[in-house]
Order: C-alpha cells, then structure tokens, then sequence
C-alpha cells in the first residue's frame, strides 16, 4: 500500500512524497445531491491519479487486478511443499529431559504425579480430584 502512495506522491510531485489521499469539494450542502455526486467525483479523483502516474511511467491504480488463483496454487504449493515441517513448537515448560539444568523440574513432575496415583489407589477417585496432579508453575 506504501508502495502505490509513493508511487502517487512522485507522479503528482508531493513535497513528502506519499501522496495519502485526494479531497475535492462536492460544492453543495445537501447530503442527497452530494450522494448523487459522489461517484462522479470519485473517478475524476481516480482519473487525475492515474494520468499523473502514466505520465510518470508508472503503472496506474485502475489497471491492478488480482491474481487470486496464481496466488492459491502458490499457497497450496508452499503447504504443501512444508506440510512435515515444524513452525513453532512450544518447549515443554519442565525443559530438555537431557538438560541436568532442568533434571529437578522433571523429578518434581514425576513425583507430583506418582503422589497423586496414590493418592486416588489409597483414597479413590474423589480425592485424587482434590490432590495436585501437575506442580503449579508447571500448568
């Protein structure tokens, strides 16, 4: 969007150049003969941007269109082409099981975990609602 602004900007020769918008008076008060005015309004509006970018030697807004389906069959190719890659994986909040920086984190884990099991053997299952399954700071 910056890009056609700047493009704009340059081709009506804009101090900053980026031209963010154009404003023309309608020259009435009276909203339903501005509604009717509008639109002729607009592409005049549309005209004068694109001559001064053709005179620019730049492409003008009007003749952009899309190029939907180039663009799906380039997304499905790139899925498709990344579909057994990982983007984002969430580390496990205990840390690398291999790390003995965390090793504790894990001990703790495995023995909240034990405790609880016991808990709901010894005691059955409404207790072991009420025991801590998980260490809090590893929810």
């Amino acid at each position: 969007m910056a890009g056609r602004r700047a493009d704009v900007g340059k081709a009506m020769g804009v101090a900053s150049g980026i031209k963010r918008e154009l404003v023309r008076t309608l020259q009435t008060t009276d909203r339903r003969e501005a509604e009717q005015r509008r639109d002729t309004a607009i592409s005049a509006m549309r005209a004068e941007a694109d001559t001064a970018l053709r005179r620019a030697n730049l492409q003008p807004l009007t003749d952009w269109t899309a190029d939907w389906t180039g663009r799906a069959v380039q997304r499905r190719r790139e899925m498709e082409e990344g579909a057994n890659v990982v983007i984002f994986h969430a580390p496990d909040p205990r840390g690398d099981p291999e790390d003995p920086a965390s090793w504790s984190a894990w001990t703790a884990a495995d023995m909240t975990r034990d405790d609880s099991e016991a808990v709901e053997v010894r005691q059955g299952p409404e207790a072991a609602k009420h025991s801590l399954r998980w260490p809090l700071a590893m929810a």
